[in-house]
């Protein structure tokens, strides 16, 4: 990749630390500006057939909960959210009011503590910023994922990698799921975010 393309992709995160609890409750104790990711919830919307409207859907990494509204407002029935920041669960109750009790706060890698009995599983904006491949495994085989991750890095070192291209994600996640679907949306010339939908094997 030329240097100069590499330069609009940000600085690496060389360190490659996860971000504390503490650190995502400051983050979202500010106002947070969820409007660059509104085509991605509605291509979320766009990969869950109209059949599965009941189907149970675990958000993970849930955030301020901008996802849970979308799919209330299309009439999902079925579905909890959870993340790592206090702060992003309380307004995500205020965004979702009717579905306050869909919330909660829990660790990712401590998932298996949630009894939900999900068939799909959303993770939008989550896996740069975890050990994508320790969640892979840890989804029951035949999950559909719907997936979101970009090929930029953060400007705060939250990213702890970035996906360059299709291929590369195709690689690194094919012993755990199969990709149906990918869609591509560029916010430059440079820096783009693609979206996938999978059955976890």
């Amino acid at each position: 990749m030329p240097l100069f393309k590499k330069h609009k992709l940000g600085a690496p995160n060389v360190d490659k630390i996860e971000r504390s609890k503490s650190y995502y409750d400051q983050k979202y104790e500010k106002e947070y500006h969820i409007e660059n990711y509104y085509p991605i919830f509605d291509k979320v919307i766009e990969y869950i057939s109209p059949e599965s409207k009941e189907s149970p859907i675990l958000d993970i990494g849930c955030g301020i909960g901008e996802c849970a509204r979308r799919l209330k407002e299309e009439g999902f029935q079925s579905y909890l959210g959870f993340d790592l920041s206090e702060s992003a669960i309380r307004e995500a109750k205020k965004r979702v009011p009717e579905w306050k009790n869909h919330f909660k706060i829990q660790n990712v890698y401590e998932m298996d503590a949630l009894s939900f009995p999900y068939k799909i599983a959303i993770a939008i904006e989550v896996l740069e910023h975890i050990q994508d491949l320790k969640l892979l495994k840890m989804l029951k085989p035949g999950t559909i994922l719907i997936g979101s991750i970009p090929n930029y890095w953060s400007s705060n070192n939250e990213h702890l990698r970035v996906y360059p291209n299709k291929f590369h994600i195709w690689w690194r996640f094919r012993p755990f799921m199969k990709i149906h679907k990918w869609h591509k949306h560029s916010f430059n010339k440079y820096r783009f975010i693609h979206t996938f939908v999978a059955t976890i094997k």
